[in-house]
């Protein structure tokens, strides 16, 4: 298998190399490969620029700190149900909740529920509930799914199946660690970022 390079001279590798550098095109160039320089450089500069997802750190719900939660549309459950919610199966530590819009009809609630451990572990539990407000489906697309990804690019999925109200994954993650939860439902995918 020949490589890109070994498809161009070495002059064209020097021009594309050039263009990559932020140099203009000679006027002789192939316009070809300019174009196939210039779509690259922009994608590398569009990487570079792109900063990294911001990460809710939950060390700080632990320490009463709630302001970038908050900014981030963290809430506790009270503000996004309007009569209470099943418990879940154990002690309660801290709760916070996010409405997700999936699309224009349908709006789930991402739950966490988060109790420190020993050994500097932090036991989560994500809940992906259905809304109590009266316009709402009372069950879950069938298709939604409900992913968690480690920093070890572990995935578990769960899917809600036929008449679900909620779905629910528990995980223990040590101080320090970062994962990501991702709701998806057909071609519509939400991200959230977060870091123990």
């Amino acid at each position: 298998m020949q490589t890109h390079e070994e498809l161009m001279t070495e002059q064209e590798f020097d021009v594309f190399w050039n263009i990559l550098g932020g140099e203009p095109a000679p006027a002789n160039a192939n316009p070809n490969l300019v174009t196939e320089a210039n779509a690259f450089r922009g994608g590398l500069l569009a990487a570079l620029q792109t900063p990294p997802p911001k990460r809710i750190k939950l060390g700080q719900w632990l320490q009463g700190q709630f302001a970038e939660a908050i900014a981030a549309g963290w809430l506790p459950l009270k503000e996004n149900f309007r009569k209470p919610i099943p418990a879940f199966k154990s002690g309660v530590v801290i709760k916070r909740s996010k409405r997700i819009h999936l699309d224009k009809d349908q709006m789930v609630v991402l739950i966490i529920k988060l109790e420190e451990l020993e050994n500097q572990q932090l036991k989560l539990i994500f809940r992906v509930t259905v809304t109590d407000e009266p316009d709402e489906p009372d069950c879950l697309p069938p298709t939604l799914k409900l992913t968690v990804t480690n920093q070890s690019a572990q995935v578990y999925e769960v899917k809600a199946g036929d008449h679900h109200d909620y779905l629910e994954q528990e995980w223990r993650f040590e101080i320090g660690e970062q994962f990501r939860v991702t709701l998806a439902l057909n071609d519509i995918e939400i991200t959230e970022y977060f870091a123990v």
